[in-house]
């Protein structure tokens, strides 16, 4: 539904729970197909299929990484509305490049370079909740 329909990525999460009551298996199957039968939802978590499989991947936080290890985001661990509209104000979304460029000894902030453009700064609770795979 972000891409589709434009919602944000923080907007979107009340949505969907209202969306998780449609009784309409035919409207269920409508809206899968017109979204292009999704396998994440836009915080990165899977999405079940038909049949109630959740298909999982491997992720790490990235604040376990350390200088020079890169990964693509995959998710977030807390999709509260303000971290996401940090994460948008970052540049930061999913399947987003990271790049350690440092990582700060005194409070565990790191510097990342997103998608080979700008570096910026952020903090350690930030990279606690952006996860990597």
């Amino acid at each position: 539904m972000v891409d589709k329909l434009g919602y944000s990525w923080d907007k979107i999460h009340d949505i969907a729970e209202q969306l998780e009551h449609i009784r309409s298996e035919e409207m269920i199957d409508r809206l899968d197909k017109f979204l292009g039968y999704p396998k994440l939802d836009p915080h990165g978590d899977p999405i079940p299929d038909a049949s109630l499989n959740i298909k999982s991947q491997k992720q790490t936080l990235l604040s376990k990484f350390k200088k020079g290890e890169k990964g693509k985001v995959v998710g977030v661990k807390d999709s509260s509305s303000q971290l996401l509209r940090y994460l948008d104000t970052a540049g930061i979304q999913l399947g987003s490049l990271i790049e350690v460029k440092d990582v700060i000894e005194f409070d565990g902030s790191m510097v990342i370079q997103i998608d080979k453009k700008g570096k910026i700064t952020i903090s350690r609770l930030a990279a606690q909740n952006i996860s990597i795979g």
